[in-house]
């Protein structure tokens, strides 16, 4: 008996077939890296790292091992045609082998029997069942398909000429897919773009007139000192680098936490009107307004947070420190290896631009009414990619039912 997805009835002439009576499924292995004798060859050699969503057909690898490890390792050779087919790390990755190859043992490929399956239609298959490849992974510190769970997978198969007749119009009608989610997320690279030079602008002084009162000051000079919060009731709300929403610079989740086991970093205390800017990463742009609704949360340490003086409008100081001029400014001086991090001297020594109050009061209200129409259209141009997905999965499911002959 072998494994099913969801079972549905077929068109005549279709039956359900294990892999394992249509492809042989070949694995790889990796010789030792301190082995200089096996590796800078001439046989390529692929990672599933090597294959993303958008792969179809792997010319060249980035690593060769050589003809000693392929012998030692005792490595079986993937032919022209094979589909790859990784299976942990992530599983439910897919290509097709275009020029002869070795691999990791990160995989299970299918070289497949051209009298019974074509490739191109296992291909196809195989990229709308990553959901379902990896509910059958098994293991405890990375899930994995085994080689007899991926022979033991049924799927529908139809006569020969039906399988080419159902690639071809796959691939005419994903082209246009494709083609459609190129300009989508050209659209959304050109609204992106929009709204930096925006922010640029606005703090170079191109979005209001220019005025001889505008100065440098250091940010520090405008801040006040950072306080520490009193965690007096039994419970508190936590804010973390995972709380913040980077594309949209919010706060969305912050964690309920028991005051008995709040984490070390739990001390920074926030107020309405902050600005939170992660110390850890700054060009990951996990910065946040704090409004009303947030007012009551704990911020992590890693957070530097920022409470204006009265000669910083508070919605001033959040589009600022979002900027490309305070966040590729500081990004310069990043410390450290496994967390890069900026100190808090850092930031309070930084120069940044202030203009009189109703300059900040112009500009705000400028960047608020831009940006809400650039949100909105990049929210537009994203639930379209999304939808282009859906009819892309949508499409074929419907193919392997028989729907689209």
């Amino acid at each position: 008996m072998g494994i099913q997805m969801t079972p549905h009835n077929l068109p005549q002439h279709w039956q359900w077939i294990r892999l394992g009576d249509i492809a042989e499924i070949i694995g790889g292995t990796t010789p030792s890296t301190t082995n200089p004798e096996y590796w800078d060859g001439e046989c390529p050699w692929i990672t599933p790292a090597e294959i993303n969503n958008d792969s179809k057909i792997i010319y060249q690898t980035k690593r060769q091992i050589t003809q000693k490890a392929v012998k030692d390792k005792s490595l079986k050779i993937l032919p022209i045609g094979t589909i790859l087919l990784s299976s942990r790390a992530p599983i439910g990755k897919v290509a097709i082998v275009g020029s002869e190859m070795y691999c990791n043992q990160g995989f299970k490929n299918l070289v497949c029997d051209e009298k019974k399956i074509y490739n191109l239609y296992l291909f196809y298959f195989l990229k709308g069942k990553t959901t379902f490849l990896n509910s059958l992974g098994r293991g405890t510190t990375f899930k994995e398909i085994s080689k007899s769970i991926v022979e033991q997978i049924e799927i529908p198969l139809p006569p020969l000429e039906i399988q080419r007749e159902i690639v071809e119009i796959l691939e005419s009608k994903l082209e246009k897919i494709t083609s459609a989610k190129a300009i989508l997320e050209s659209s959304l690279k050109e609204c992106e773009t929009y709204r930096l030079s925006l922010l640029n602008d606005a703090f170079n002084g191109n979005l209001t007139p220019h005025s001889k009162d505008w100065q440098w000051v250091r940010l520090g000079e405008c801040l006040e000192k950072m306080t520490t919060a009193k965690l007096d009731k039994d419970t508190f709300s936590y804010i973390d680098i995972e709380s913040i929403d980077n594309k949209t610079q919010t706060i969305t989740t912050p964690k309920t936490l028991p005051t008995s086991k709040a984490p070390s970093r739990a001390k920074r205390e926030v107020k309405e009107g902050d600005t939170l800017f992660s110390m850890v990463r700054p060009y990951l742009k996990n910065i946040a307004f704090v409004d009303l609704e947030f007012s009551h949360c704990v911020a992590s340490t890693g957070f530097y947070v920022c409470r204006p003086k009265s000669n910083l409008l508070p919605k001033y100081l959040f589009f600022l420190m979002i900027s490309p001029l305070v966040v590729n400014g500081l990004n310069q001086f990043m410390r450290g290896d496994n967390s890069p991090s900026i100190r808090s001297h850092d930031l309070e020594n930084f120069s940044i631009p202030l203009p009189p109050l109703e300059i900040q009061r112009e500009i705000v209200e400028i960047l608020e009414s831009k940006l809400e129409k650039i949100a909105s259209a990049k929210s537009l141009l994203e639930s379209s990619l999304k939808e282009c997905e859906t009819y892309r999965l949508s499409l074929l499911e419907s193919a392997f039912k028989g729907e689209l002959v």
